[in-house]
């Protein structure tokens, strides 16, 4: 029980400061840009952030940031969404999103777990590790990181 309330507060948190930086864009685009990064920061699978952070580079005319992080996004979406029919595909997916955005904390998260799932724990402990690098308040990847490394017998994480 207390986990949820966790997650609801870092949700209405990031949905918070999301917003706010949509309502004060028009008048501080660099404030609304802080705003964004800190919502992607507590709770980096917000999408409406994520969308609202493509929308602020198209005005800045950074268009070819604007593209990657909404086809990064979208492409990590649609891995896990048919990750459970098909993870072959999710697979790729999360591999495609990654070689067009790879600092996106959500699809290294996800290619962590697709690999945790398929007992690759090396190989998921690096994109969990990648994963929190990018992003030190996903404490999800840190507990996935948790659980690879005593799958793996290493509890100290050398």
């Amino acid at each position: 029980e207390k986990g949820l309330y966790q997650d609801a507060t870092k949700i209405l948190l990031a949905k918070i400061l999301s917003d706010l930086g949509t309502k004060i864009k028009g008048e501080d685009i660099e404030k609304a840009h802080e705003y964004y990064i800190q919502s992607k920061d507590i709770y980096p699978d917000l999408d409406s952030n994520l969308y609202n952070l493509g929308v602020l580079y198209m005005e800045k005319g950074l268009y070819q940031d604007a593209t990657k992080i909404l086809l990064a996004k979208i492409l990590s979406d649609l891995g896990t969404k048919i990750k459970g029919e098909d993870i072959e595909k999710a697979h790729e997916y999360y591999i495609q999103s990654k070689d067009i955005y790879p600092d996106l904390d959500s699809n290294l998260y996800n290619l962590g777990v697709l690999y945790m799932e398929k007992g690759l724990y090396q190989d998921a402990i690096g994109f969990f590790i990648d994963a929190f690098d990018q992003n030190n308040r996903y404490f999800e990847a840190c507990a996935n990181l948790g659980v690879c490394l005593l799958e793996v017998g290493d509890i100290y994480g050398s």
